[in-house]
């Protein structure tokens, strides 16, 4: 699979399953050599099931969360052999920011940390959001302080309601199909 491919791949709703099974076949070898493992799929599901189809750096995040393991350093090489140039200072601002909030210690440092991460905040609390799987207090008090607390109440709101758009049909005894969240 080359780049261009590949990010036909990312850009469509509900193609983890498919990004996964062309890994395993080896096939996206030379566009995304990284390994991949149950949390990524999990933190990409949850993405997705966040952010539904309106949100317009979802192809950079899907990439974010394939990438959020490697080492930082490695990112932009990374990034380019995804074909995705033009997102590596999102990417690198999310995964850079990333882990931060959870080592904050007062509304001072919430602050500090909404305001130093202001042109991505949405995006970085779209990830963490999604990597821990549920809405902390300093998530909720970097969105308000960034002017996000209407949306980031409906990604948290949209992480418990909405099924996997990766979902995959299971069989019943009576011999039909099932989504399976």
């Amino acid at each position: 699979m080359d780049a261009t491919e590949f990010r036909r791949l990312v850009e469509r709703r509900g193609a983890y399953p498919a990004i996964e099974a062309a890994w395993a076949s080896d096939e996206l070898r030379n566009v995304l050599p990284v390994k991949l493992f149950d949390h990524i799929g999990i933190v990409y599901d949850r993405l997705e099931r966040i952010v539904g189809a309106h949100f317009q750096a979802i192809v950079p995040l899907r990439l974010a969360v394939l990438l959020h393991e490697e080492a930082p350093n490695a990112l932009p090489r990374l990034v380019a052999a995804a074909g995705f140039s033009e997102f590596a200072p999102l990417i690198r601002d999310v995964i850079g920011g990333f882990g931060e909030l959870w080592k904050t210690t007062g509304e001072d440092e919430i602050a500090a940390y909404a305001n130093a991460h202001r042109a991505h905040l949405d995006s970085l609390l779209l990830f963490e959001l999604a990597h821990e799987g549920r809405a902390t207090v300093a998530m909720e008090r970097a969105a308000a302080r960034g002017g996000l607390a209407n949306s980031f109440e409906r990604w948290a709101s949209r992480l418990a309601t909405v099924p996997s758009p990766n979902a995959r049909p299971a069989r019943l005894r009576s011999g039909m199909r099932q989504r399976v969240p």
